[in-house]
C-alpha cells in the first residue's frame, strides 16, 4: 500500500524541477514490478484538494497508510521535495536540530 507525495513543483517560490516527475516514475516501477493494491498520491498538479501535499493531507495519508495494517503487509512512503531543519525548542534532540 503506497503513499507517494511531493512538493514544490509547480509555479512556487522555489519550485523544483522533476518531484511529481520522480513520484510518477516511483509508481510506474513499482506497479510494473510488484501487486500494488491500494496507493494514495499527493501532489502539487492534483486538481483535487484532497490530493495536494497540505499537512492536513500528509497527516491523513499517513493514517490512511497505517489503518488496517497487519503483520506481513509492506507499505511504502515515497517522499520528493524539499527538506528542512527546525532547532530543537526542548533538547530531545542530540544535534540541537
Amino acid at each position: 500500500t503506497p503513499l507517494y507525495f511531493s512538493n514544490l513543483d509547480v509555479g512556487q517560490k522555489g519550485e523544483l524541477r522533476g518531484c511529481i516527475n520522480d513520484v510518477k516514475n516511483i509508481k510506474a516501477f513499482l506497479t510494473s514490478n510488484f501487486r500494488i493494491d491500494e496507493m494514495l498520491i499527493l501532489t502539487d498538479d492534483q486538481t483535487d484538494p484532497s490530493k495536494k501535499p497540505t499537512r492536513a493531507n500528509i497527516i491523513a495519508g499517513f493514517k490512511w497508510l497505517r489503518a488496517g495494517a497487519k503483520a506481513g503487509d509492506s507499505l511504502i512512503m515515497h517522499y520528493s521535495g524539499h527538506g528542512g531543519s527546525v532547532r530543537d525548542t526542548d533538547g530531545d534532540e542530540e544535534d540541537g536540530m
